[in-house]
């Protein structure tokens, strides 16, 4: 391997169990790379004296990853709950025999001054049968309005009877009270096991999906309930960013929050968010810098609605706890110059 002295540097800017070695290993680089990602993202919070807040359930603790959506004079909250028990930010363990990580969704209707009306389950009621494949429900789910009624995507989680391997494909289904209907499970386009952070978009009463971000992938749902392409989603490298909360109209661009991909460090996990715009011709405009949003770890974005004044934004913080924060119009102009200059 050849010899880098930025790399020797590197080592001895970071220690001891740097310096033992002389080389640096693919390893190597991407535990630096994480660091000095980890190091250099902002904490929102801090940056702009911002005061998020907790989402009481009256299921209890553990539930993570909410979701938002405007619900008539109201808001509409999810949240899942999963026998998937993780610790320090990635010390995880499935608290079933069997290994099976099994979700469930609540949602809670909320004033706009986030005082609690109700709080229900959602009764996935009959899935799409699979052969040999177990469902174990729908993780993440992402509430969104489509033509006046509440719809959500979301990870169908099936259980293989055989491999005792776990399958993931993306679902949507529209809301009916507490149950859901109209539910389609979408095979994955690129015959992949695992499909996750497919990010609607709803224009013009038509419905797309973000696939990936590079290069730009999206998928359009027609009327037959069968998608077709219209950007490619040929395989390719990933960027570092994926799928976070569904897309917005606000103050004319196309606007979503999307997370980095998984970093490993130390024994944690983290994950990073940056703004994303789309402009008319879905096209990349802008993206922010990486941040976090209030904690150095594993935070996760699933929801995102607009006021006049700024947006809220729905987060989960180590798969342990559900929050919310609003952000006014003030910090989308910093973190995003270029498309909200005038702002």
């Amino acid at each position: 391997m050849k010899f880098r002295f930025d790399h020797l540097l590197f080592r001895i800017f970071l220690g001891r169990r740097w310096r033992r070695k002389l080389w640096a290993s693919k390893a190597d680089l991407e535990r630096l790379e994480t660091l000095i990602k980890v190091r250099n993202a902002p904490r929102l919070v801090d940056q702009y004296s911002l005061h998020p807040f907790e989402l009481q359930w009256d299921a209890g603790e553990g539930l993570f990853n909410p979701s938002i959506v405007e619900f008539g004079a109201n808001f509409l909250v999810s949240a899942r709950h999963s026998n998937l028990i993780n610790k320090n930010d990635g010390d995880c363990r499935i608290d079933d025999p069997a290994g099976r990580v099994v979700s469930k969704c609540l949602l809670a209707e909320y004033s706009r001054d986030f005082q609690k009306i109700r709080e229900f389950s959602l009764n996935f009621g009959r899935t799409r049968e699979i052969e040999n494949q177990e469902f174990c429900g729908i993780e993440d789910i992402r509430l969104f309005d489509w033509d006046g009624k509440i719809w959500f995507s979301g990870s169908a989680v099936f259980r293989d009877s055989r491999s005792r391997k776990n399958i993931v494909k993306q679902c949507l289904a529209r809301l009916d009270g507490e149950t859901l209907s109209e539910l389609q499970i979408f095979d994955s386009p690129l015959k992949r096991d695992i499909e996750k952070n497919w990010i609607p978009l709803v224009r013009n009463s038509e419905l797309f999906f973000v696939y990936r971000f590079k290069p730009l992938g999206m998928l359009a749902l027609q009327s037959t309930g069968r998608l077709v392409t219209i950007k490619p989603i040929a395989e390719g490298p990933d960027f570092d960013i994926r799928g976070g909360t569904p897309f917005i109209r606000w103050h004319g661009v196309w606007l979503t929050l999307v997370h980095s991909n998984r970093m490993d460090y130390a024994e944690k996990v983290y994950y990073t968010h940056n703004f994303l715009v789309l402009d008319d011709e879905f096209d990349i405009f802008e993206i922010s810098e990486p941040f976090f949003i209030e904690r150095s770890g594993i935070e996760y974005a699933g929801g995102l609605v607009a006021s006049d004044s700024g947006v809220y934004v729905t987060y989960g913080v180590a798969d342990r706890v559900s929050k919310c924060i609003f952000l006014p119009n003030n910090v989308l102009a910093d973190q995003l110059r270029l498309t909200f200059k005038d702002l």
